[in-house]
C-alpha cells in the first residue's frame, strides 16, 4: 500500500468515514449538551488514548487511530452501548472495547472508500487500545488532525509504518 498509498489523502478518508460514522450511528445531531464538548488535549498527545487498527494489503501497511481524552472516550462508549450519560459508571474495559469497535467500524468504511484503488484489496487488522506515552510516541511519526465528532473534539491517527 505504501506505493498507492501516496495518491490517497488518507486523513481525509477517515475523517469523512468518521462523519459518516457519527451522524448515521451515533445520531451527531441528537447528541445530549453535557457531553465533553471542551476537550482541548488535542494540543497534549500525554491526555490522548485511543484505538489503533493496521489496513494492510499486498503493497504494505497503513495504521489508522482515533484518539480523544479519556472524559470523550467515555461519553462516546457511553452512547455506542447505550447508556445514560448522567448517571451510569461505565468499566474502563467497556469503554475500550466500544472504542475499539468504533474504529473497526470507521476502519471499514475507509475500506469501502479505497479499496477498489489498491491493487488486491485491503485486509483490516484487529484494533487495539493504547494511551499514556505510547500514544505521544506514535503521534511523533504519523500525520494527525483533529475533528469535530459528533460535537467531540477528537483526533484522527495516520501512520505508513516501514516494512
Amino acid at each position: 500500500m505504501n506505493k498507492v498509498s501516496q495518491t490517497i489523502p488518507w486523513v481525509s478518508v477517515i475523517a469523512e468515514s468518521a462523519n459518516d460514522y457519527a451522524a448515521q450511528a451515533l445520531f451527531a445531531d441528537q447528541m445530549p449538551v453535557l457531553m465533553n464538548k471542551n476537550d482541548t488535549s488535542a494540543n497534549n498527545p500525554t491526555l490522548l488514548s485511543g484505538s489503533f487498527l493496521m489496513l494492510t494489503a499486498n503493497e504494505g501497511q497503513i495504521e489508522l487511530g482515533f484518539l480523544a481524552n479519556e472524559p470523550v472516550l467515555m461519553d462516546l462508549a457511553r452512547i455506542i452501548l447505550s447508556v445514560s450519560p448522567e448517571d451510569t459508571v461505565i468499566s474502563q474495559l467497556d469503554m475500550m472495547d466500544a472504542i475499539n469497535e468504533m474504529i473497526n467500524v470507521i476502519s471499514g468504511g475507509v475500506k469501502s472508500r479505497v479499496n477498489h484503488q489498491i491493487p488486491g484489496g485491503i485486509l483490516l487488522g484487529i484494533p487495539y487500545f493504547l494511551d499514556g506515552d505510547v500514544v505521544k510516541e506514535k503521534i511523533k511519526h504519523a500525520t494527525v488532525e483533529t475533528l469535530d465528532f459528533a460535537g467531540m473534539p477528537v483526533t484522527l491517527y495516520v501512520s505508513e509504518p516501514s516494512i
